[in-house]
């Protein structure tokens, strides 16, 4: 899968996050095999002290069990699902959710059992360290698909297929499905992995995940860069420009320049103005593209 995408992926800590003292709660996950690409970003729960754990650890398991159980599917012959992620006409949503849930479950079930060897009481630790929200793609070499559950965006192909938010800024969160909440009684869907978008590998040519901080950055695309005197841009530029995927650091220096305070000097007045940062929430974004002939001969 290599030979045929690239990757990048930035992360930053938010204008608030940076005022209040607090740490980036948001992180960022990347396997790539020769079975499947698999990225994921996650949002620690904001109220939360200790929510940044929970969510490096909720993204890395959840990578490792979609790359692991793609790779099992894909090399036994005997599973009577592997068709469905070999053939290209068998892009099914109903299989990919099915895929989703056992994932959930999995994950779940690692969660648990970190949580009970942490010792002390189980809803207060869930509720410290393990509130976080994922969204995800998932590429194989015949089926593509995006998957979320709590806020965040995506977009396929320069098409916005997630752009999720929540009431009251309270997003369902994954380890919910360990503890009793009203979610259970009125509306349990939201505790399962919503897929928003499946389809052939063949027709994607680049996709864009990200926490719900990406939206600070596309409202803010035509003001100009605190301190610079050039504008933020649309988000469009992180899958066209080469130079997000040459330097694996520049995603990363882009959301900071956009996220950071500058500074103005009014020289009438003699003056040194401050300049807000555009990105009030931790930011973080993984986009995926195809490579190109030229790309792929290099």
């Amino acid at each position: 899968m290599k030979n045929l995408f690239e990757v990048t992926g930035g992360s930053v800590a938010g204008r608030d996050h940076v005022f209040s003292g607090r740490n980036n709660q948001d992180t960022f996950s990347v396997k790539v095999t020769d079975d499947a690409i698999v990225v994921i970003v996650a949002d620690g729960c904001g109220s939360s002290p200790h929510s940044e754990v929970g969510a490096q650890l909720g993204a890395n398991l959840c990578t490792e069990a979609v790359q692991n159980d793609i790779s099992r599917l894909l090399h036994h012959d005997d599973i009577v699902l592997l068709r469905h992620f070999t053939k290209r006409d068998s892009v099914s949503m109903d299989i990919v959710q099915w895929f989703m849930g056992y994932i959930r479950e999995s994950v779940l079930g690692q969660i648990q059992t970190l949580v009970k060897r942490m010792g002390g009481d189980f809803s207060r630790t869930i509720q410290d360290y393990f509130l976080f929200t994922l969204v995800g793609a998932v590429i194989t070499r015949h089926t593509t698909w995006i998957f979320s559950l709590g806020d965040g965006v995506a977009f396929v192909n320069g098409e916005n297929v997630y752009n999720g938010s929540f009431a009251g800024n309270a997003p369902p969160y994954l380890a919910y499905g360990l503890v009793k909440t009203t979610l259970h009684d009125a509306d349990p869907s939201l505790l399962q992995f919503r897929i928003h978008d499946v389809r052939p590998t063949e027709s994607v040519q680049s996709l864009l995940i990200g926490t719900d901080g990406v939206m600070d950055f596309m409202r803010g695309a035509e003001r100009i860069v605190p301190g610079k005197n050039e504008p933020v841009g649309p988000l469009s530029q992180f899958w066209e420009e080469d130079r997000y995927f040459k330097n694996p650091d520049m995603m990363r220096r882009r959301l900071s320049l956009v996220g950071r305070e500058g500074t103005h000097i009014d020289w009438e007045r003699r003056v040194v103005e401050k300049i807000p940062g555009l990105l009030a929430d931790d930011t973080t974004m993984v986009v995926v593209r195809r490579k190109n002939r030229s790309h792929c001969e290099e």
